[in-house]
């Protein structure tokens, strides 16, 4: 099949990971002889073609729309406050936040979450709906806080013959450090500017690296990695020991 990629933003993936490193995919899809347009708005789609903002008018048999997901949450209007998205804001231990008083929960899709690692972490993924009923059930009943509480979000997606895990969350302007060769496997590192705590990981085709952000996410608080350390190849991917 003759398969072209149409993306608004810079470079794939750039909304998750930034510009920078969503740029770094850019190789894969020739690989695989996918044409790739990006910086590339849509500006319709109708029979047999899709019309792109700059002009340009692509022939389409069949076109995949992925453009992300809202909460089908419309059933939940006028008994609990909805976000404008509409999700449910809910705090650590998965209390509805517009609710203080009353013993209501909510996790999975609709949850958006507040975390003190990771800010506002929203629901969707597979991962936060197997482990957060645990949390919210236990804090419901009363139990303690946890320091795996928190936990750290997760994604992993097959792109182009390519196995990516990320955990944590990074930001516009954190510092980026590089494990290993772009042009192969590698992983990303990212810390909060101007400092050693980490707050993401992203690995590229590297399994043992996706294994130790999940135990580095594991605790209360974020990470403090040495950058020189974990940059260098054989270097494990680990924190200090105190």
């Amino acid at each position: 099949m003759d398969v072209t990629v149409v993306e608004a933003a810079e470079a794939p993936l750039a909304t998750a990971l930034g510009a920078r490193v969503g740029a770094w995919t850019r190789p894969w899809y020739e690989a695989a002889g996918v044409r790739l347009l990006t910086a590339s708005p849509v500006a319709s789609v109708t029979a047999g073609e899709v019309a792109l903002g700059g002009g340009e008018v692509l022939p389409a048999d069949v076109v995949l729309v992925a453009v992300g997901a809202r909460p089908a949450s419309a059933w939940l209007a006028g008994s609990l406050p909805l976000e404008p998205d509409g999700s449910l804001a809910v705090d650590e231990a998965y209390r509805v936040l517009a609710v203080p008083d009353a013993p209501v929960v909510a996790l999975g899709d609709l949850a958006r979450r507040r975390s003190a690692r990771h800010g506002w972490v929203p629901g969707g993924h597979w991962d936060g709906a197997l482990r957060a009923p645990g949390v919210a059930v236990r804090r419901l009943l009363g139990g303690a806080p946890q320091p795996a509480d928190d936990l750290a979000p997760y994604v992993f997606s097959t792109q182009l013959g390519h196995e990516l895990g990320l955990y944590g969350a990074p930001a516009a302007d954190d510092d980026v450090v590089v494990r290993g060769d772009v042009e192969g496997a590698f992983s990303v590192l990212w810390f909060a500017a101007g400092t050693d705590r980490l707050t993401a990981v992203l690995a590229v085709d590297r399994p043992r690296d996706v294994a130790a952000a999940r135990k580095l996410f594991a605790g209360a608080t974020l990470p403090h990695l040495d950058r020189d350390v974990v940059a260098e190849e054989g270097q494990p991917l680990r924190a200090p020991r105190a």
